[in-house]
């Protein structure tokens, strides 16, 4: 415990007296013993080879990559898995149907709402699939929202397109057809 003490405040002097050499040595119990004084067997300890540290700033800065953090709680999330972004459905009478992935903590009760373009389409539910009839021909976007018992949305989905591709109004599906002229 001594050689500790004495080895503190030989490096707090030595840094009042950067020239100073110490001494140190090993004394009849074994202890390690430093000294400002020579003495016959003694090693030399120069205090002015300090160790540094230094970094090539390169390599320093590029090494350091901070981690995100965490949330304590882990967030839900929602995801449309069909029909796909850009998807086109073929369908004369306009049905389209909707599938959801959850991943939700513990404790949260799922209940799903649907959007197209920007509208809720019925009421939230607790299903993961929705099924649409009638939807009109053209470009849509659908959009999947976790919400609560108040209607807070919780999580969303990303938004996807999808293009409805139904026969024209002016062509219906049981029309008769009209013969061609024979000459």
């Amino acid at each position: 415990m001594k050689s500790v003490v004495v080895v503190c405040c030989l490096l707090a002097s030595s840094a009042l007296t950067s020239h100073a050499t110490i001494y140190s040595w090993t004394d009849e119990n074994g202890n390690v013993v430093y000294s400002d004084m020579p003495r016959p067997g003694a090693d030399a300890i120069d205090l002015r080879a300090r160790v540094q540290n230094v970094a090539d700033s390169q390599s320093a800065g590029n090494s350091y990559q901070p981690q995100p953090e965490k949330p304590a709680h882990p967030q839900p999330t929602v995801a449309i898995i069909d029909p796909s972004d850009d998807a086109t459905i073929r369908s004369a009478e306009g049905n389209l149907m909707i599938s959801a992935e959850l991943t939700i903590p513990a404790g949260v009760t799922q209940r799903l709402q649907l959007l197209m373009d920007g509208q809720v389409q019925g009421e939230p539910q607790t299903a993961t699939t929705f099924v649409l009839t009638g939807v009109e021909r053209g470009t849509h976007q659908l959009q999947l929202q976790l919400v609560n018992h108040q209607g807070s949305v919780l999580s969303a989905s990303q938004a996807i397109q999808i293009h409805m591709h139904r026969p024209s109004k002016l062509h219906p599906k049981n029309s008769p057809t009209v013969p061609a002229p024979t000459n």
